[in-house]
This record gives structure tokens, sequence and C-alpha cells, in this order.
């Protein structure tokens, strides 16, 4: 038996799920979201918790058990709470902002606008803000900060971002996650005889 899926999901005062159809139905205060059970997976709702169960006993079911505890305790955070990732351009004289709701991006000859999908939304952050070791400020020209209700959905939008110019290995210089670590090699003057 998977040992997250034996975890019971507290639903939060302000959140509403319910069951119609084989599909779950969670509502709260940033929005709603709705997701299609898996085949062999029931779940029973009661007023403060969420119990997901398998019906079978084969291994396709018990990787479903844990994966679908997952999924519904991401749509009960995220309809209450929201998601949010934060990313910042590392570079001397690149341009990395927000527009209309789309990302502008101006980093030497690369020119990229990108618009967000359905239910993200992209903010300009304050480079100010952005405290990454070992990186002076000036060098972060624009700091974005992609939010939404749907965990799947932000993390996509932020990995799309992050690959227009992902961090390099010997300078750092890129567009990296806030929290992320880019280990740096050394050149060939660090290399040693």
């Amino acid at each position: 038996m998977s040992k997250i899926g034996r975890k019971l999901i507290e639903i939060p005062t302000e959140c509403k799920v319910e069951v119609k159809d084989r599909k779950i139905f969670v509502k709260g205060p940033k929005g709603e979201l709705n997701w299609q059970l898996l085949p062999q997976i029931d779940v029973n709702i009661s007023e403060k918790n969420i119990a997901v169960k398998k019906m079978a006993d084969d291994k396709q079911t018990k990787s479903y058990h844990g994966l679908s505890r997952t999924l519904i305790n991401n749509m009960v955070i995220g309809v209450t709470k929201g998601y949010t990732k934060k990313l910042a351009l590392v570079w001397k004289g690149g341009k990395l902002e927000v527009k209309n709701g789309a990302l502008e991006m101006n980093v030497n000859f690369i020119k990229k606008t990108y618009r967000p999908m359905e239910g993200v939304r992209i903010e300009q952050g304050k480079p100010a803000d952005a405290k990454i070791p070992g990186i002076d400020r000036t060098r972060i020209p624009g700091v974005v900060i992609i939010s939404g209700i749907d965990k799947q959905k932000v993390g996509a939008v932020a990995a799309k971002i992050r690959a227009f110019l992902p961090p390099e290995p010997y300078h750092g210089r890129g567009i990296r996650y806030l929290d992320e670590i880019v280990r740096t090699k050394p050149g060939k003057t660090g290399a040693g005889a």
C-alpha cells in the first residue's frame, strides 16, 4: 500500500469538494479545479478529510493510488493558497519585463515574447528584492513572478521561460529560479596544470 496514498487530505474551511460522475471538483477562494479520477481509484469525502482508496491490488493501481492523492492535495492547496514561482535574469544589460500580461525578453540578439496559458499570470518583480548568493544586484535586470492555482501549469510556464536562456555553467548567466543553485565550473585559467 502506498504511504502517500494512505494519508488523509485535510479540507480547509473555505474549500468545497464534491465528486460527480467519477470527476472530482474542488472550489476555493482563488478558483475552481476539476480532475477525472483514474481507473480503480475511489474517493471518500467526509466533512474535514478526503480519503483516496484503491479498488484493486495490482501494480498499476498501486502507482495510481499515491498519484491520485498527490494531485487532489495539490488541487486543494491551489484553490486556497495558490502557487508561485520566481525567475530572475542574471545578465548585464538585458531586459526581462512584463507588458500587457506577456513576458518580453531582450538579451543581446535574443528577443522573445511569451504569453502564458490560461489560468497563469505573469507579474513584474523587483530586482532589488532578488538575493542570489555570489551575484551582484546590478547583474539582475529583471525578475518575474509566475502565479496560478494549477501547480502543473505554473511549473510548465516557469520551465518554458527558463528554457529561453538557461543558466550557463561558467558565469551563471541566464534565467534561473530565485532559489536555484547553479554550480559553476572553473574556466581555462582555473583548470591548473
